[in-house]
C-alpha cells in the first residue's frame, strides 16, 4: 500500500472531495481543514464462548452470580478497557461491555442470571442466546468486522437461526428428590448434624410450567412405616430464583415429601470422628404432629447434657454436642423418661459454647419455647420473628442463610423493587433480597438513584444505562437539570436533559472550553465550523479555537475572528504564508484594488494581496 505524507493525504482528501461534488449541511458536519494520519483501527481476532453450542440444564440456583457462559474477545489496535458485545435471546437484545482482562489480554463478558429475574437481564428466556454484535466504544452502532453470522450481513447476526456463536438454554429443570432414611445411624461429617436423615433418591428433569402439585405425577416416594405422603415440597424456593408468579418453576429445585407428621431426628455431634471417620450418630428418630409433642430421649453417659433445637425449611431436628472423639460403641438411650434433661441446667461449663451453636435457621431451646429471632417460613410466608414473637411492626433487612431480606411489616415481600436504609447505608433490593451483582438505578421517593455493589454510591458521577437510556448520574442519584459532558469508559459523552443525546451536533461548554459534540460525544478529531445560537463557531481539535484565521468550509474560505465567523468586517487576514482580503465574512476572491489595513494600502488581486 502506498503511503503518503501528512501534508498531501490532506491536498488529495480535499481535491476529491471537491471533484466529487460533496457537500456538508451546516452544523451536522465538520469536514477538517487539515487532515490527521488515521491510526490502524482495531481488529478482533478472535471470538470464543466458552459453552459454545451446549444445552444448559440448570439445578437450584444458589446465588453465585454465574449462572450462564463466558465470552471472550481478542482484539489488537485496542487501548480502550471495555468494548461492546451484542447478546440477544428471544426476548432480549442489548450491547454490554466486556471488560479487559490483562491476564488473558482479551475482554470478556459473563452471561450471568439467565432465568432468574423475570424483567431484568435476560429474564426467564429458554432457547438460543446468541452473538450479535461486536463494535467499538467510539463507533458503537458499527458492528466490527469480525464473521459472526450466516446470513446476508456476516459481521451483525439478526437471529438464533444465522448466528456463529450461541447457547441453548434448556426449557426443562432439574428437580433433586429427597427422602428421610429412618434407618440412618452414622453421622460422617462433622458439620452435618442438620437434616442428616435426608438422602438423595432421584433427580428428574421436568418441563416450563411444571408445578409442586405435580410433582406427584414424576415420582413417588418408597413407604415409610407410620407416615402417610401428602405431597411435595420445594424448601428453598422463592418468587426470585425459583418460582414464576404462577407458582410454577423456573429453575431446578431441591424437592422433599410432605407426611401427615413431622419427621424430627435427634443426634449427639462429637468434635472428633471414631476410627470409622463418624463425628456423630443418629440415636432416636420421632413422628409427631408437632414439635410440641416431642420427647427428649436421655443418651446414656450424657445425661446432663442439653439438647439444642434447629429449625429451618426443611424442619426441626435436635442435637447434643460434646467436645471429644466419638465412642467406638454404639451410643443407647436410658429407659426412663427423658423430661428431666429437658429441664437439666447442669451441661459441663467446657461445653456450652458447644451446645449453644445455631445452624442456618434460627435456634430452639425446646418445642415448648421456641425463642425464634429472624426469619422462619410458616406456610407459603417468610416471617420475621423476634424474641419468639412475630413482629410485623418490622420493615428492613434481615439476613438468612448468608443472604439479605427485604422484610415489611414482619414478612418477606418478595414483589418488592426499592431501597431500604439498614446501618447507615441506603441498599437496593429486588425481588425481596439485596442484589449485590447490580449496577443500576432505582426510582425512591420520587428520585431515581444509582445502584453499585448493591447500595447507593453517593459519591458517583458517571452514566448509568437504564431501560436503554444512557443516565447522568451526580452525587449517586440522576440529575435531570444537566446539560453538560460526563466522561465514561474513556469517552466524553454529551448530556442533555439527565441523558445522553445521541443526536445532537452542537456545542457544549465544560470546566470553561466549549467542546464540539457530535453523535452525542466530543469529537477531538473535528475541525470546521459549527453553528450555535444563530453564530458560526470555528472548531479546531474538537473544542472552539478563539483565534484569527481563514477556515475552509463547503468549499467556502469563512473569516474567523475570535473564533466566530464575522460577517461584518471588511478586512486582511494572514492564512499559511499569504495575506487575504475579507468582506461579508469570507475571502473577496473576486476582488483587485486597493484596501487599507492598520494604516496602511495594499495591492489586492483576486483576494490575495500582492506585496
Amino acid at each position: 500500500m502506498k503511503k503518503y505524507s501528512k501534508k498531501l493525504l490532506g491536498v488529495l482528501l480535499v481535491s476529491a472531495m471537491a471533484a466529487t461534488g460533496i457537500t456538508a449541511v451546516p452544523g451536522t458536519n465538520v469536514y477538517a481543514a487539515e487532515t490527521q494520519e488515521a491510526a490502524e483501527k482495531p481488529v478482533v481476532e478472535s471470538v470464543k464462548i466458552d459453552k459454545q453450542g451446549q444445552t444448559l440444564y440448570f439445578d437450584e440456583f444458589d446465588g453465585s452470580y454465574e449462572r450462564g457462559f463466558k465470552i471472550s474477545v481478542k482484539v489488537s489496535n485496542c487501548t480502550d478497557s471495555s468494548i461492546w458485545v451484542g447478546v440477544n435471546s428471544k426476548n432480549y437484545s442489548d450491547l454490554t461491555g466486556a471488560e479487559y482482562n490483562a491476564s488473558t489480554g482479551t475482554y470478556d463478558l459473563t452471561v450471568s442470571n439467565i432465568g432468574v429475574f423475570d424483567a431484568d437481564y435476560f429474564g426467564s428466556d429458554t432457547g438460543k442466546y446468541w452473538i450479535s454484535k461486536i463494535a467499538f466504544n467510539d463507533t458503537p452502532d458499527e458492528a466490527a468486522e469480525v464473521e459472526l453470522s450466516k446470513g446476508s450481513n456476516k459481521y451483525e447476526a439478526k437471529n438464533a437461526d444465522e448466528a456463529l456463536y450461541w447457547v441453548n438454554i434448556s426449557d426443562q429443570y432439574k428437580m433433586t428428590f429427597y427422602e428421610p432414611d429412618l434407618s440412618v445411624k452414622e453421622i460422617r461429617n462433622d458439620s452435618d448434624y442438620k437434616h442428616k436423615i435426608f438422602k438423595q433418591t432421584k433427580t428428574a428433569y421436568v418441563k416450563e410450567g411444571t408445578t409442586e402439585a405435580d410433582l406427584k405425577n414424576v415420582y413417588t416416594p418408597s413407604e415409610k412405616a407410620g407416615l402417610t405422603f401428602k405431597g411435595w415440597y420445594a424448601p428453598y424456593a422463592s418468587p426470585l430464583f425459583t418460582l414464576k408468579e404462577d407458582g410454577s418453576f423456573k429453575s431446578g429445585a431441591t424437592i422433599v415429601p410432605q407426611y401427615d407428621k413431622k419427621v424430627v431426628p435427634f443426634s449427639v455431634m462429637f468434635t472428633e470422628p471414631d476410627s470409622k471417620g463418624n463425628y456423630g450418630e443418629v440415636v432416636d428418630i420421632q413422628k409427631v404432629n408437632s414439635t410440641s409433642d416431642v420427647k427428649f430421649p436421655t443418651v446414656k453417659g450424657y445425661e446432663s447434657y442439653k439438647w439444642q433445637g434447629y429449625a429451618d425449611e426443611m424442619g426441626s431436628d435436635y442435637c447434643i454436642k460434646v467436645n471429644g472423639k466419638k465412642p467406638e460403641t454404639a451410643l443407647s438411650l436410658v429407659s426412663s423418661s427423658a423430661s428431666d434433661s429437658k429441664t437439666d441446667t447442669k451441661t459441663d461449663s467446657k461445653n456450652d459454647s458447644n451446645a449453644n451453636a445455631g445452624g442456618s435457621g434460627g435456634v430452639i431451646g425446646s418445642p415448648a419455647d421456641e425463642a425464634r429471632s429472624g426469619l422462619y417460613h410458616d406456610g407459603s410466608e417468610w416471617n420475621y420473628y423476634k424474641e419468639g414473637i412475630k413482629d410485623t411492626s418490622y420493615t428492613g433487612l434481615c439476613k438468612y442463610n448468608g443472604s439479605w431480606w427485604y422484610v415489611k411489616n414482619g414478612k418477606v415481600d418478595f414483589s418488592a423493587t426499592t431501597l431500604c436504609k439498614y446501618n447507615g447505608s441506603w441498599f437496593y433490593v429486588k425481588g425481596g433480597k439485596v442484589d449485590f451483582s447490580t449496577t443500576t438505578l432505582c426510582k425512591y421517593n420520587g428520585a431515581w438513584f444509582y445502584v453499585k455493589g448493591g447500595k447507593v454510591d453517593f459519591n458517583a458521577t458517571t452514566l448509568c444505562k437504564y431501560n436503554g437510556a444512557w443516565f447522568y448520574v451526580k452525587g449517586g442519584k440522576v440529575d435531570f437539570n444537566a446539560t453538560t459532558l460526563c466522561k465514561y469508559n474513556g469517552t466524553w459523552w454529551y448530556v442533555k436533559g439527565g441523558k445522553i443525546d445521541f443526536k445532537s451536533t452542537t456545542l457544549c461548554k465544560y470546566n470553561g472550553t466549549w467542546f464540539y459534540v457530535n453523535g452525542g460525544k466530543v469529537n477531538f478529531g473535528a475541525n470546521g465550523l459549527c453553528k450555535y445560537n444563530g453564530v458560526w463557531w470555528y472548531i479546531k481539535n474538537g473544542s472552539v479555537s478563539f483565534t484569527n484565521t481563514l477556515c475552509k468550509f463547503n468549499g467556502t474560505w469563512w473569516y474567523i475572528n475570535n473564533g466566530a465567523v464575522n460577517f461584518n468586517k471588511t478586512t486582511l487576514v494572514k492564512y499559511g504564508n499569504n495575506w487575504y482580503a475579507v468582506a461579508g465574512g469570507k475571502v473577496a476572491w473576486g476582488y483587485t484594488g486597493n484596501l487599507k489595513y492598520n494604516g496602511g494600502t495594499y495591492r489586492v488581486v483576486n483576494g490575495v494581496v500582492k506585496f
